[in-house]
């Protein structure tokens, strides 16, 4: 099994070959800057280290490096940053988990760093088995199918690595597209972004409504939309409940588990 790297910055071309270069040896995820997002993840992924590219972010701040500091204080952290800022990130990561590559930097370098430091730790987090079932009885059991929507590719992203320990996850990054794979599958559960260019996400939900083959599917919006007004539109379509963006985990974990009738517990 690949080892996995979290890998967090502003969606760019330099990420783009970093995360390129990485994932022919790793298991890496993207991730965006925000502080709420990257905790979601790490509690989801359980990464082996944590790549944090600061090039073109400017709200990385203190709560970002505290937080690191206070909750995962066994987890090796990568910061790649130009030069004139490393001494300031050095401040407030000060322990020797911290890496720190400035610009200009090749990227082989940044897969041997990865490489040598993921030996050197091994998994350091992982999630535990449920102690009341063996391997077989989880290999045997049919996971339930969830069809999210949504026309970003890192939310999309961010949601399968949440749920697919327990579920099938299925993706689809249009309305259009949603509907179609809905008709054919027929999942136990939808997760529809109420915002998406071209047919949105109320358009989506009126067309599984009036057809007989999905009518019955329940569907849970995503929504970075907070007014009381946009919210009252939301829940006047009467969908079987609704999430904000941005996506905390165990808050979505929780609202699937509740839709599917199911009992749950986080994880520690």
């Amino acid at each position: 099994m690949k080892k996995k790297i979290l890998l967090v910055g502003k969606i760019s071309e330099i990420l783009g070959s970093i995360h390129e270069t990485l994932d022919a040896e790793f298991d890496v995820q993207l991730c965006s800057p925000q502080l709420n997002t990257v905790a979601g993840m790490v509690k989801v992924l359980r990464p082996s280290v944590m790549l944090v590219c600061t090039i073109g972010v400017y709200d990385l701040d203190h709560d970002f490096t505290s937080w690191i500091n206070q909750n995962y204080v066994n987890m090796p952290v990568i910061f790649i940053a130009k030069k004139d800022d490393i001494d300031e990130i050095k401040k407030k990561c000060f322990t020797d988990r911290y890496t720190f590559l400035s610009t200009p930097i090749n990227l082989e370098t940044i897969f041997k760093t990865c490489k040598r430091i993921i030996d050197r730790v091994g998994d350091i987090v992982e999630i535990e088995k449920p102690a009341n079932k063996s391997e077989n009885q989880i290999v045997e059991e049919k996971k339930k199918q969830i069809l999210t929507i949504d026309d970003s590719p890192i939310v999309l992203r961010y949601v399968k690595n949440i749920l697919k320990d327990e579920y099938d996850i299925l993706l689809a990054t249009s309305g259009d597209m949603g509907i179609k794979k809905a008709k054919e599958v027929k999942p136990d559960l939808i997760l529809l972004d109420y915002e998406m260019p071209v047919m949105d996400g109320h358009e989506v939900f009126l067309n599984l409504k009036v057809d007989e083959e999905t009518e019955n599917i329940p569907v849970m919006f995503l929504t970075s939309v907070s007014d009381t007004d946009k919210v009252k539109e939301v829940l006047n379509l009467h969908p079987a409940g609704y999430i904000l963006k941005p996506i905390d985990a165990d808050q979505l974990l929780g609202k699937v588990h509740k839709v599917l009738g199911e009992d749950w517990q986080i994880i520690k």
